[in-house]
């Protein structure tokens, strides 16, 4: 099972997810933690924010939508196999090492560290985020170093460095929501700047409508998120 985030969410239900680190080495999708460990992690634990280098982060752009990418039944079977409620690492793990998935799975999934483009989702640490920066870039054509997509993904990068590093390893439920507290805090500290930018850019006069916005943000829950992304990405 993968667990979910986006930036917006408050526990393994809205724009990700992530149990299981679907980024691929030669081996396939790499489980985050130790199958030991999976369930191990202390639900006191606490983890905070840690600082964050703002400098580094750079925009970057959507991967080009590829329709024929994957099928409708392929979408709903990667979910199933890696982020619904009875997937497994074994199920995310054949699903990837699937040839008649690798063109379907390169589509829907990117690795943070080292994709040039994204994809419907973006991959880091154990953790999932729908691209809604790489949704709004492709809603308003507007992939500007200081656009409504560009100021919106350097939100969600912040709140990667901020959290990924000092919290337990996203590797169940109680880790993820110690990840999740964590973000929201750093949404009001060292991420506070970024999202301040985020939300007056994304509002201010001349920028992306509210019916644009809504193309990629204005989903329930991260079943939503994912279909979205999938249709505006990969079908």
């Amino acid at each position: 099972m993968r667990l979910a985030y986006a930036f917006t969410i408050v526990s393994c239900s809205l724009a990700a997810c992530s149990v299981i680190d679907t980024t691929v080495g030669e081996g396939g999708p790499n489980e985050d933690a130790s199958s030991d460990a999976l369930g191990a992690v202390d639900a006191a634990a606490t983890c905070a924010p840690g600082p964050v280098d703002a400098s580094a982060f750079s925009f970057v752009p959507p991967s080009t939508p590829n329709p024929n990418a994957c099928t409708t039944s392929q979408v709903g079977a990667l979910y199933d196999a890696c982020f619904a409620i009875h997937a497994s690492l074994s199920a995310c793990q054949a699903f990837a090492a699937d040839p008649t998935n690798a063109t379907c799975y390169a589509c829907m999934i990117s690795d943070q560290r080292d994709a040039s483009t994204y994809g419907a989702l973006v991959s880091s640490g154990g953790v999932d985020n729908a691209n809604v920066p790489g949704c709004i870039a492709l809603v308003t054509q507007d992939t500007s170093a200081t656009g409504c997509a560009a100021e919106t993904q350097k939100q969600m990068d912040c709140e990667i460095a901020a959290c990924l590093g000092g919290c337990p390893t996203v590797g169940d439920l109680a880790s993820f929501e110690e990840y999740s507290r964590c973000v929201a805090a750093a949404d009001t500290t060292v991420c506070a700047s970024e999202v301040s930018s985020a939300k007056s850019t994304c509002t201010a006069d001349g920028g992306p409508d509210a019916a644009s916005l809504a193309e990629c943000e204005s989903y329930a829950s991260f079943a939503d998120f994912y279909n979205a992304m999938a249709a505006r990405f990969c079908e």
